[in-house]
């Protein structure tokens, strides 16, 4: 880190010196104007680019022998990582199993289409407006998707309802939507802090946000082991004492996630700390049910520990979800009753 003395001019004036390195390297000229962002945590950010609407970056993506699951991975990691144009070309045709996983990633993500495509390139730009959802709000869909996909795969389980299995695995697209969207505008603040008035989000808030989008797009991706072992096991009839029990556990790894959402909202440490001390209580609810699973054959106990995995890994997730609050909290200087 390099230090710099306050400097005292005039009657009310504090000034600092900029490194002559970095002035340079920026070309920035005495009468130029730079912009600063102070940050709650006291943090001050001076910046050369006053722009407060996201920079345009490209990202080309050439095809050789990749697959097209590889080229889709490709193309959102450029996505999540701001890119506003990305160009998939190839020295010959683009093979046709490629081009259909990129428009299936133009349907998958936010605000993107194919403006140019030719038979070997294809130019897609991403039209979406960075204030038009907020990471709050996208947050908050995101509880509620994650937390609609659980009420529907326990009541698939429990009525082997093979057609609301499939759903919840289909709904698993919307929630890595908005996931990518949270992740993506935190990638691109954390590059450049102007935009912070255009979304009203500082770089903290930002960074709350992300993680917790991450471990709720986790617990929907739960959501879709418990149905996929709601398929392998539609010939087989969970025991009623054994269901009740998931239900149970299930509901009250639930719970822990609602409570943990708001307890983030609310910036109530006590709170989120009441939530991760229930942990406890929901491992002794969890004993019996393995404890039945180890007396079922083989095939459908794998299946049915699978489930309790899902389950178990809901509510350590809502934990994770506390744990964040917890450290945002501190950051605000926060400890709500």
């Amino acid at each position: 880190m390099e230090m710099r003395k306050v400097q005292f001019t005039g009657n009310s004036t504090y000034t600092i010196s900029l490194p002559r390195d970095w002035v340079e390297r920026m070309g920035i000229k005495k009468g130029d104007v730079l912009g600063m962002l102070m940050g709650e945590n006291g943090q001050i950010t001076i910046t050369s680019s006053l722009d407060t609407k996201r920079s345009s970056r490209n990202k080309t993506i050439v095809v050789g022998k990749e697959t097209p699951v590889h080229i889709e991975r490709l193309l959102i990691g450029a996505y999540v990582m701001g890119f506003d144009g990305i160009v998939v070309k190839a020295k010959d045709r683009i093979d046709v199993a490629v081009k259909e996983k990129i428009r299936q990633f133009t349907r998958n993500v936010t605000g993107v289409e194919i403006v140019e495509e030719t038979a070997n390139s294809v130019v897609i730009k991403d039209l979406s407006d960075l204030a038009e959802l907020s990471q709050e709000k996208a947050t908050r869909r995101l509880h509620l998707i994650v937390r609609a996909m659980h009420t529907d795969v326990l009541n698939a389980l429990q009525g082997n309802d093979q057609s609301l299995a499939q759903d919840v695995i289909k709904r698993d697209t919307d929630a890595d939507r908005i996931y990518w969207l949270v992740m993506k505008e935190h990638n691109m603040l954390s590059r450049n802090p102007g935009i912070t008035e255009r979304i009203g989000v500082g770089i903290d808030e930002s960074s709350a946000y992300f993680q917790i989008a991450r471990y709720l797009e986790r617990i929907g991706d739960h959501a879709v082991q418990i149905a996929h072992s709601v398929q392998a096991l539609s010939s087989y009839t969970i025991p009623k004492e054994l269901m009740q029990r998931f239900r149970n556990a299930h509901e009250f790894a639930i719970t822990m996630m609602d409570d943990a959402m708001s307890s983030f909202f609310k910036q109530s440490a006590s709170d989120a700390n009441r939530i991760i001390d229930r942990r406890d209580e929901f491992k002794e609810m969890l004993r019996p049910i393995l404890l039945s699973i180890r007396k079922i054959e083989a095939d459908e106990a794998v299946h049915l520990a699978l489930i309790e995995e899902s389950i178990r890994r809901v509510a350590y997730y809502a934990t994770d979800i506390c744990e964040t609050a917890i450290n945002y909290c501190m950051l605000l200087n926060s400890t709500k009753d």
